[in-house]
């Protein structure tokens, strides 16, 4: 069951912050996009919690963002405190600190290289790697990353 489970809940996850966004961005309604942030963390909380892949990605998402500055509107501050309140509800998983000190690096540089107008001027190559993202088709530097250090052995440190 989680094999069919964890694709739709990625999913729904990402759905919900794209739409969060949009509707904060576009719409400037606040209220709605903070309610959809609210799924949004639920449903990546569930995910974090429940899958030590889930966790890597997410946490690694929310620092690199956080750490660039991109936590930029209350739908985002909701869907944080949403996040945080029932992952740490469910409990997170023990995490490796160097595996995901590298995830929180690939969010980072993802955030700062998008639609980034300075980074697309001078390279034509990089405009394109960060505007297609080919890097997402079928192996994003995520889950590449958990991949190849799971593999590895490498020891575990708790995150907390």
């Amino acid at each position: 069951m989680e094999f069919l489970l964890y694709p739709i809940l990625y999913g729904l996850s990402g759905f919900f912050m794209k739409i969060s966004d949009d509707i904060y961005d576009e719409k400037h309604n606040k209220i709605l996009a903070s309610l959809i942030g609210v799924l949004c963390g639920v449903v990546s909380g569930i995910i974090t919690s429940s899958s030590v892949d889930g966790a890597y990605i997410f946490l690694g998402i929310l620092i690199g963002n956080f750490i660039a500055l991109k936590v930029d509107g209350i739908h985002h501050v909701v869907t944080l405190i949403v996040f945080l309140a029932v992952s740490l509800y469910l409990s997170i998983p023990t995490l490796n600190l160097l595996l995901l000190a590298v995830i929180i690096i690939s969010a980072l540089i993802d955030e700062i290289g998008n639609d980034n107008e300075k980074i697309y001027a001078k390279s034509k190559f990089l405009m394109y790697f960060f505007d297609y993202r080919f890097y997402y088709e079928g192996c994003n530097p995520y889950t590449c990353t958990i991949r190849i250090l799971k593999s590895m052995d490498i020891f575990i440190l708790p995150v907390f």
